[in-house]
């Protein structure tokens, strides 16, 4: 039932943070069942109208999941990375799989952005992305570098981190990174990869990976799931 000091509040609202309290403090763990459209609704003394734009919004925040014919579930948890370094904390895993790895003439965008001479030929490695053991992929990756850079690419582990690879292996410094956000909404068969609906919006991080003296030599665009992962800013003042 929802409070008389609450009522002032969009009801929608109010029932979506009750629920989302129920779900951060570990009361709906994830995987649980949620109650009917109708039971919530009779529980908060709403209509099912009400609980059901509740419902939508934490979906949208990645708090809870639809499966078509059994219910609303609460989510996996979303993982914070950081979004200057770009990366995720070990322990949640850097397992990657390769989609395609293909020599390409640069497009003009990764030719300007990576300095290169026109029709110049670069490597572009295609990866999917997993956190801990899911099932299915949270962030896509392409990558694109000039092929001298990793020559022998072919024996490189490709389920590993490719900076760490170029880092250890290859002896290149890698000193700083510029990185653009930008909303967007998949492709068919990037839907397809991360299984998630054509209509999901996705986040799309841009990110130049330069070596001393200011000599950009990666490129690459991930695409992210927002209802997998989630990217913090922390500056040094």
């Amino acid at each position: 039932m929802i409070s008389r000091e609450r009522r002032g509040v969009a009801l929608y609202l109010t029932i979506g943070r009750t629920i989302q309290e129920k779900i951060t403090s570990g009361e709906w763990e994830e995987g649980f069942k949620l109650p009917s459209e109708p039971d919530l609704a009779a529980d908060f003394q709403v209509s099912r109208f009400t609980v059901r734009q509740a419902i939508n919004e934490l979906v949208e925040k990645g708090y809870l999941i639809r499966r078509r014919g059994n219910g609303t579930f609460v989510s996996k948890p979303s993982f914070e990375g950081n979004f200057v370094k770009s990366f995720f904390p070990s322990d949640l895993g850097s397992l990657h799989k390769l989609i395609s790895l293909q020599k390409i003439e640069a497009t003009p965008f990764v030719g300007k952005r990576l300095d290169l001479p026109e029709r110049c030929i670069v490597t572009e490695l295609y990866r999917s992305r997993y956190i801990l053991d899911d099932a299915s992929p949270a962030i896509l990756e392409k990558t694109y570098f000039k092929s001298d850079l990793i020559p022998d690419i072919e024996d490189m582990d490709m389920s590993g981190r490719l900076y760490e690879y170029i880092m250890t292996r290859r002896g290149i410094e890698l000193v700083k990174a510029k990185s653009v956000i930008e909303a967007v909404l998949p492709q068919e068969n990037e839907s397809e990869i991360l299984l998630c609906p054509m209509g999901h919006p996705l986040l799309m991080m841009t990110r130049i990976c330069f070596t001393t003296g200011e000599k950009p030599v990666l490129l690459t665009k991930s695409l992210i799931r927002t209802d997998r992962c989630k990217l913090s800013m922390e500056d040094t003042m």
